[in-house]
């Protein structure tokens, strides 16, 4: 008996650092000799180590943060379009669930995404500007179909955003024959 107890006490001396759960996972048997013979005794000569938790600084955390959606927002105007959300932000960061946990915590970095989050309606705008671009550099006709195609907004969402798309097209020079054809796709915007 006393060499279990010497050895239980032992291996916390060797342990210093270590709590006595992790101590009796290692050592499984011991401590089952020791509840089961001298629970008392083990219950006095159990250590429990309370690990430190590190409080965030959450005001730097968001100023780092901000500096980083900023750069990643930038990147997403940039390239082919996609749709400014929450999630695609967090996704692009790698941290797609727990910024949208946090959020109440980064009061800057909040503020600064809700400002640039795009309804379905402004993703598609953007879309159908980035789309004018692309059929301009890739030196194919200005169609409905072209158009829709490279942008990936069905003509039955552009019939929303006609105005629009007619102001980009006047912007650019052409003519906007095929609006008419936008106006008269069947199908509504909940089908």
């Amino acid at each position: 008996m006393m060499i279990c107890y010497k050895k239980w006490l032992k291996l916390h001396v060797q342990y210093a650092d270590i709590s006595s759960n992790q101590i009796r996972r290692k050592n499984d048997g011991l401590y089952t000799w020791l509840k089961r013979y001298d629970s008392e005794w083990l219950k006095q000569n159990y250590r429990r180590i309370k690990t430190k938790v590190n409080s965030v600084d959450w005001a730097k955390r968001d100023a780092e943060l901000l500096s980083q959606v900023k750069e990643v927002v930038r990147e997403m105007k940039e390239g082919k379009p996609e749709r400014i959300t929450w999630t695609t932000i967090g996704s692009k960061l790698g941290i797609s669930g727990w910024l949208s946990k946090k959020r109440e915590k980064l009061p800057l970095t909040k503020a600064y995404i809700e400002s640039t989050i795009e309804s379905m309606e402004e993703f598609h705008i953007r879309k159908i500007k980035w789309a004018i671009d692309e059929l301009e550099k890739q030196g194919k006709p200005m169609t409905l179909w072209n158009l829709a195609e490279t942008a990936g907004v069905k003509p039955r969402y552009m019939k929303f955003i006609s105005k629009d798309i007619k102001g980009f097209l006047n912007g650019k020079g052409y003519g906007y024959n095929f609006l008419q054809e936008i106006l008269n796709v069947k199908g509504d915007i909940n089908e």
